[in-house]
């Protein structure tokens, strides 16, 4: 688990390990907690969209739940037993899971129960990432670029 505070690299961070683990020939799948809820409520009333939940969350290799806690705002219980759900079922199996928050781990037992936090902490490395926000000095210096004319190729 990456926790911290918004802006210090978490995301960012994650995203260059599963670029890598791409290149490994890994089949990983990144997704926000938020997408991830809607991706299983969509299964509802499609099974094709139920079984592509399934492939995506559940039986990739390698998962990266991004933003957990931002749906937060009010108690869901449908947040709560997908995260369950899926936490559970991946533990189960053997694969990765990494996820990205602006909660503390704290935070997160008092938001999704006390069997999940329970399941957290005993499979878990969390890793805290501490320091500024970096997007506003990543704005400057994009805009400073563009304005004198530097252009970054895609690779």
């Amino acid at each position: 688990m990456f926790l911290g505070s918004f802006g210090t690299g978490k995301t960012m961070t994650l995203n260059l390990l599963l670029k890598q683990l791409l290149w490994d020939k890994y089949a990983v799948y990144a997704t926000t907690f938020t997408s991830m809820i809607e991706m299983f409520t969509a299964g509802w009333k499609s099974m094709e969209d139920q079984a592509l939940f399934q492939k995506k969350v559940k039986q990739s290799k390698v998962l990266l739940l991004d933003d957990i806690g931002k749906e937060m705002r009010t108690r869901n219980n449908l947040s709560e037993s997908t995260f369950d759900d899926v936490l559970r079922s991946r533990v189960q199996d053997g694969r990765p899971t990494f996820i990205t928050s602006n909660m503390t781990i704290e935070e997160m037992g008092q938001g999704y129960g006390s069997a999940i936090f329970s399941l957290l902490r005993e499979v878990s490395i969390v890793c805290e990432f501490k320091g500024d926000d970096f997007r506003e000095k990543s704005s400057k210096r994009l805009l400073d670029e563009a304005l004198s004319g530097v252009v970054r190729p895609i690779q």
